[in-house]
Parts: structure tokens; C-alpha cells; sequence
């Protein structure tokens, strides 16, 4: 509920299935200092860091994806590092407390990951996504696209029947900024 309103999110299998999480409540209004703080002190308990200075970066860019449509260009925040050094650990857990995660890995097919991210307008997570992926590769190419707002539109090609029988071809152009 705000402001006498109730909104209802879309519910799906995504949804259902835990691979995409919306916030479970807005809770009380807070100041972004505090809200800050919070996120810091969650990452301070979640994983261990070298530096102390990376928990204060995690719990910013949680709070950076809450506001991502006031930017008209991203940043995008990837753990690198030895095999099992926690790295997938490290970003799902940051990935709790930003806006929409939704979640992926590097099995899935870039018209799924554009789909999601125009449906869901969230924050993805992809894991286990090869270092060595072809620069034209679809997605990579919509990452590049996608951290800017003026660019962030992929044509996909869609098919429907009509009641004749017939098929007809329909562009839409996928936002997934």
C-alpha cells in the first residue's frame, strides 16, 4: 500500500519459482544515510572482505539499483576471482537487497535474459558467465546496450495465428536498460 493505493505485482512462475524477488514490504519511510548503513552492516555479516572500503561500494550499488532509471547510463558490478573464492555468493547476497533481482546463469539464452529484463525492468544477476564470451555475442552485446538508457532497445521478431490460420510477423523492440 502507498498512499492509500494497493499495487499487486505480476505473479508468474518466475515468481513463484524464486527466479525473480521483489521486496517483501516497503517498510517504514528511511533516510538514505540510514538505509546505507543498513546494507553495509548486511554485507559486513553476509562475506568476508579484504578490504572494508568493498562493503561500503555493495551496500551503494544495492542502493544505486533502487534509482538506476534517474541515471541515463550504469554501472555494473561483477566479482572476480579464483574458482571457488565466492564470488557467486558474494554478488547473490548483494543482489538480495537490490531492486528486483532477478536472477539467471550462463546457460541461459540472450532472448530469455532480454525477455526477463523487459518484463521484470530488475536487477540480473548472470553467473557463471564465461570470461571469454566474442564481443558479439548477444549477451554481451546487450550488456554493452543495455547500461544506456538511449540505447537499451533489442528487436525480437515475434509470431502470431490469426484466426484464419494464417501467420502474421510483429517487431517489438525489448527495453533492457
Amino acid at each position: 500500500d502507498i498512499k492509500g493505493v494497493r499495487y499487486y505485482p505480476r505473479v508468474d512462475a518466475n515468481i513463484q519459482t524464486g527466479g525473480v524477488l521483489f521486496p517483501s514490504d516497503l517498510g517504514p519511510e528511511k533516510p538514505t544515510q540510514e538505509l546505507l548503513g543498513w546494507n553495509d552492516l548486511y554485507m559486513k555479516r553476509s562475506f568476508l572482505l579484504d578490504n572494508p572500503l568493498d562493503y561500503k561500494l555493495c551496500a551503494y550499488y544495492a542502493q544505486f539499483t533502487w534509482l538506476y532509471d534517474c541515471f541515463d547510463e550504469l554501472s555494473y558490478f561483477r566479482a572476480q576471482g579464483e574458482s571457488d573464492s565466492g564470488k557467486s555468493a558474494i554478488v547473490l547476497r548483494v543482489g538480495y537487497v537490490c531492486y528486483r533481482l532477478t536472477k539467471s546463469s550462463g546457460v541461459g539464452t540472450a532472448a530469455a535474459f532480454k525477455h526477463m529484463q523487459h518484463m521484470y525492468r530488475g536487477s540480473m544477476f548472470f553467473d557463471e558467465v564465461r570470461d571469454d564470451l566474442d564481443e558479439f555475442d548477444d549477451r554481451v552485446v546487450m550488456l554493452n546496450i543495455g547500461a544506456m538508457k538511449e540505447q537499451a532497445f533489442v528487436p525480437m521478431m515475434t509470431a502470431f495465428k490469426n484466426p484464419d490460420g494464417s501467420t502474421e510477423f510483429e517487431v517489438i523492440n525489448f527495453n533492457v536498460y
